[in-house]
Parts: C-alpha cells; structure tokens; sequence
C-alpha cells in the first residue's frame, strides 16, 4: 500500500470517527448537508462514509425524514461498556445513597481526553431538578466534577490543559489550590445558570484520583449555609466508595 493511499484511509477513518460524535441528545438526527458542513467535507464525502457506517450498523437512516441517526450497533456497544466497567457497575449503591440523604440529582464522572464524562447517574426526585444523561459530556475546566478530577492530576497535564484550552493559568490554578485543600468544589451558577453542584475526587486503592462523585441541583435548594454539610456526605460516600472499589 502506498503512502497516499495509507494517508486517504486514515483521513476516511478520522472523518468517521468525527461524523459519529456529532450526535447527541440534542441532535440525534442530522443531515447529509449538515454533517458535511459540521466536518468540512464534501457532500459526496459524507455520504459514502455514511453508507459505510451504515453497512455495519452504527448508522441508520430514517425513511420518513431523511435524515441519518445512530444505529443500533450502538446498544450493544454501550451495554458491553458499561457492563465491564468497575467503577459503573459498583456506583449505583452509592448514587442512590447520596440522592436520597441530599435530595439531589447524583452523578459519578469519569476524565477522558480533557472532557468530564457521565457514567452513572442517579436523578433527584423532585420535578424542578438538575437532569443529565449516561454519556454527557463537559470540557473539564467548565464542571465541577471535572475540576475535582484535573485537581489531582500530574503537572504536565494540567499544564497542557491549560495552554490547549487557552485558560488564565491563575484562575485555573485558585480553583486546583481550593480543591486540594478543602477535597472538593463547589459551583454556583458557574457553569450553569441556577444550578450548584458540589463534586469531591473519587480515589483507588492506590490513591489515585480516578473520578469523582457530585450532587447538582437549583440553586434556590443548595443554599451556601449548607454546602459544608453536603460536602461532608459526598466525602464520606467517596470514600466508601474508594472501599467498595477495593474488595470488590
């Protein structure tokens, strides 16, 4: 195989891989012409990669609108995920615990490629509530549960978040110094309009953060006069959590 013909195949692959996470929640359907503006690619680019994709099920097209959505592929992909992963599988316990003893939409967050991810969630009761989904994602530095994570990450990695995502380096840093001192993070209205969410690291048997553990609701119900309290509970279930990880 020649050169041009490796590069062509990992820019289809690459192209791929991109018109796949353009799908969320949100837009969980989409065009030929807005995939193929969204990558910047021909129209005739994106359908073939479409028909690619959808040959092997992880795209589908809906006969009534035209329009291309993900595939059922996906099902048994994200049930293998969830299934094999420790730290999901071992959560729910501990969710439903905080949710209960806080009122609050509990979630557990994973690091990936410099975006918090939601794993496990478990909604708070009331109608008005913070709700999310398996799988949501946030840039990092613009979620608590993502700073009570890159807070106890090495240096350079902190460091290359910071010169990637063009933060001011020190308010980036006021946050990681409070996170270390106090063992969480508290958002008001930060990220999110009337919503505060306090997050605290989850660690392994070694000590290494691994996740983190927060509750999230209107700002009106997790007033500041409570948030010490509420931060001790998430603690206390983090590191029973951090118990359950280790004999399980």
């Amino acid at each position: 195989m020649t050169v041009e013909l490796q590069k062509e195949k990992y820019s289809t692959l690459q192209n791929a891989i991109r018109l796949l996470n353009l799908f969320s929640v949100d837009d969980s359907e989409l065009s030929v012409t807005e995939i193929a503006n969204e990558l910047q690619i021909a129209k005739s680019t994106a359908h073939r990669i479409l028909i690619s994709l959808e040959s092997e099920g992880l795209i589908m097209k809906n006969p009534s609108s035209n329009l291309y959505r993900l595939g059922v592929s996906f099902l048994s992909l994200g049930h293998a995920i969830t299934k094999n992963m420790k730290l999901c599988n071992h959560s729910s316990n501990i969710l439903n615990f905080l949710q209960q003893s806080t009122g609050e939409t509990a979630c557990l967050m994973v690091l990936e490629n410099n975006y918090s991810y939601v794993i496990n969630i478990k909604e708070s009761d009331y109608p008005i509530r913070y709700s999310a989904y398996i799988g949501q994602k946030a840039p990092v530095f613009h979620s608590s549960t993502g700073l009570a994570i890159l807070a106890f990450q090495p240096a350079d990695v902190i460091t290359s978040i910071i010169e990637n995502q063009l933060i001011p380096a020190a308010d980036l840093q006021q946050k990681i110094d409070f996170i270390q001192k106090n063992g969480y993070y508290v958002s008001m209205d930060e990220f999110y309009e009337n919503v505060t969410s306090i997050a605290v690291p989850v660690r392994n048997g070694l000590g290494e953060v691994i996740a983190s553990l927060a509750i999230a609701g209107p700002s009106e119900r997790i007033l500041p006069r409570n948030i010490p309290s509420l931060a001790k509970t998430i603690i206390s279930a983090s590191e029973q959590f951090t118990k359950t990880l280790m004999f399980s």
